[in-house]
């Protein structure tokens, strides 16, 4: 127990909404609790809106439910999303840009680290409160503070973010705080998807049915800007859960609606211009972020809805104003079923043919005809709704009829409670009694290190570094290699040293993505075919640590110390790296790339 920490605290840092839970591994009270007192709000939220003001600083900036009555235009959202380069790049070409993308990739970084120093400011505080206010915990964990509490933080992460994101995402979280404080850590935990497969597999009981050993699982997390895949299997009794493929995610979650209907809208201004002068410039925007959209986008299906075929949603900055055939009227915008239905349709159409092309990868990486998916949870804020729920039911049922269908008699079901939830309490689900339920999982990407000592050789010496072109590569881990859950992976390495030479040193790791199934050995090959330097450490020999040696070449004799010393390299599900390092070496500094 003593490995245990006193509190471990999970966080979904989401694209629109983000969640917080927490556990006391010590305590006879091993629940998992959701953080619902958030600033700004007065009834209990289990998620909090993931946006910032864009006024004020530190101390002084309004955040998540505070940013309720600020103009759109003022608001910083979405940056979560805006980590991934490639989609950076396209939201901010002028075209489409919209008022919340920052000016550069730098600023979202920025961005970024507000946000979760926010939410690290507030459980810092809450947290500790709540335990001090419940008797049922020991008095030994209420008379202590934060700073003297053992605390691990566990991370989400999307599956669409390829590894050079998720060590990114490393910096941007210590930067913000977690981690700072001895005794204090952090991981990345689990993908999205496979945090709700470890949620519903604990909760043994989903809508009545019992998910038993040697079921395969299908997990689809829909979200806010992201929806992840994941095939799993339960082991045994003790909520083991075998990654069977490499998870997948693409970019599509129920922003995706919003974006939609404000193109909607916005069409709609394009076919009656008169109504533009009267009002504001972004009203098309407005209308998607509207408070009553957003209420009738997360009822939509449900028996709320079903009985009506129109909606309205009052739009800021209306004025009163009326247009019959726009459909407004005193400032209160109107818009069919059939119009919503579209929104959620056109997004349900991408996640759709996801579902089939990852289904189509895994039966062919499955030679096993026997293996079949067992049942399809839903999780995530659009896992939740009930018209997603029963579109995904009939197209998983129309895919099941096929010749040599893996889903037959596969049923769909939602992640039991709340589906926001299910990724926050499956990240500390997963680490329950260092439980760590995903033992193995599937290397999405290649990683090696870059080796800039020559080979020795027989005829010749020297310890001089090669240049950054004859560098070779020695990959570690290769595409598709299962890996043991936050086990380390040991390298031995020396390094040889003359007499003049700096006895430090920086290891490079290399990241090559899963499209290289034979990666090559030299550096400036990997590099052209879009390898990158993921992680850098600078290294010190540690005084007295060095064996002499005498060399002979065909010239004369060359005396050189040389430096055993092993790395230890862990890839995490997120396909970030940690490295360590054994005696005869420190680690000095971690730099970015």
């Amino acid at each position: 127990m003593s490995s245990q920490p006193d509190l471990r605290i999970g966080v979904d840092f989401g694209t629109t909404f983000t969640g917080v839970s927490w556990t006391t591994p010590k305590e006879e009270l091993k629940g998992t609790n959701v953080v619902k007192n958030w600033p700004g709000q007065t009834r209990q939220e289990p998620k909090v809106p993931t946006v910032l003001s864009k006024q004020g600083s530190g101390a002084n900036i309004k955040w998540g439910f505070l940013c309720e009555s600020i103009d759109e235009t003022e608001k910083w959202k979405l940056f979560k999303l805006l980590l991934e380069p490639a989609t950076y790049q396209k939201e901010s070409r002028p075209e489409v840009r919209v008022p919340w993308i920052p000016g550069t990739v730098h600023d979202v970084h920025g961005l970024v680290v507000e946000y979760l120093r926010q939410i690290y400011v507030h459980i810092s505080t809450i947290i500790p409160e709540l335990i001090k206010q419940k008797d049922q915990f020991s008095a030994t964990l209420r008379n202590k503070t934060w700073d003297s509490m053992k605390v691990e933080f566990v991370f989400s992460t999307p599956a669409q973010w390829e590894a050079p994101v998720s060590q990114c995402f490393r910096r941007l979280i210590f930067r913000s705080g977690f981690g700072n404080i001895n005794n204090h850590s952090f991981v990345l935990g689990l993908t999205e998807s496979e945090a709700a497969a470890v949620f519903t597999c604990n909760a043994q009981m989903t809508a009545g049915r019992q998910v038993r050993n040697n079921n395969i699982l299908l997990s689809i997390d829909a979200g806010g800007g992201t929806t992840d895949l994941a095939f799993v299997k339960k082991s045994n009794d003790s909520v083991t859960l075998e990654e069977m493929s490499p998870v997948t995610g693409i970019g599509v979650g129920s922003a995706r609606i919003d974006s939609r209907f404000a193109k909607l809208i916005k069409e709609r201004m394009e076919r009656y211009p008169t109504v533009c002068s009267h009002l504001p410039a972004d009203f098309a925007l407005k209308a998607s972020q509207s408070e009553d959209f957003q209420k009738w986008k997360h009822a939509f299906g449900s028996e709320r809805s079903k009985n009506l075929d129109v909606y309205s949603t009052t739009v800021a900055g209306a004025n009163g104003y009326t247009h019959k055939k726009f459909r407004i009227h005193d400032g209160e915008l109107f818009f069919t079923r059939a119009e919503l239905k579209g929104c959620f349709d056109e997004t349900l159409e991408h996640i759709m043919k996801h579902i089939q092309d990852t289904l189509k990868d895994w039966t062919i990486e499955t030679e096993d005809a026997n293996k079949v998916v067992d049942y399809i949870v839903l999780s995530g804020g659009l896992g939740g709704s009930d018209y997603v729920l029963k579109e995904l039911e009939a197209y998983i049922n129309l895919l099941a009829a096929k010749k040599d269908s893996r889903l037959i008699g596969a049923q769909v079901l939602r992640a039991p409670g709340n589906t926001r939830t299910a990724v926050i309490s499956g990240l500390l689900d997963e680490r329950k009694d260092n439980a760590q339920a995903l033992r193995e999982y599937v290397a999405r990407a290649n990683y090696g290190i870059i080796v800039r000592d020559p080979p020795p050789s027989p005829r010749w010496f020297s310890s001089s570094a090669v240049t950054s072109q004859e560098a070779r590569v020695e990959w570690i881990v290769e595409y598709g290699a299962r890996i043991n859950y936050f086990q380390p992976i040991t390298i031995k390495l020396t390094k040889r040293l003359e007499e003049n030479d700096p006895r430090t040193w920086t290891v490079e790791i290399m990241w090559l993505d899963k499209e290289e199934s034979s990666p090559p050995p030299k550096r400036i090959h990997a590099e052209k075919r879009g390898g990158e330097v993921l992680h850098r450490v600078d290294l010190e020999v540690v005084e007295g640590s060095t064996k002499l040696w005498t060399f002979m070449n065909l010239k004369s004799f060359t005396m050189y110390q040389e430096c055993k010393f092993e790395l230890e390299v862990m890839i995490g599900p997120s396909g970030d790296c940690v490295l360590t390092v054994s005696k005869n070496t420190l680690k000095l500094t971690e730099r970015e790339p």
